[in-house]
């Protein structure tokens, strides 16, 4: 699932141009270096986030019309943005 998110939100394309799409954890932006993408979740309160995730399964689709899926879920566990969207889409708890 991880490499997933890194293949629809692209670091080399956004990370340094775009680090608000990625997790805020420890009031820091997690940009991943791991090329499995391991312990993060894009910040999901971000309109941009899901334009570009959206427009990224579009062209997979329209390249690979004989696709049956792909998978378009948060990681269940760690590395939840913590910014304050994010925040207000949860109840209260120990991450935010």
């Amino acid at each position: 699932m991880q490499r997933e998110l890194l293949r629809l939100l692209p670091v080399k394309e956004y990370g340094k141009t775009h680090p608000e799409y990625f997790p805020l954890i420890n009031g820091k932006r997690y940009i991943p270096s791991d090329p499995k993408g391991q312990g993060w979740q894009p910040c999901v309160s971000n309109p941009d986030v899901a334009r570009i995730m959206a427009d990224a399964l579009i062209a997979h689709f329209r390249t690979n019309p004989d696709s049956f899926a792909m998978n378009l879920v948060v990681n269940d566990g760690r590395g939840d943005c913590t910014c304050t969207n994010c925040c207000a889409m949860d109840p209260p708890g120990p991450m935010c």
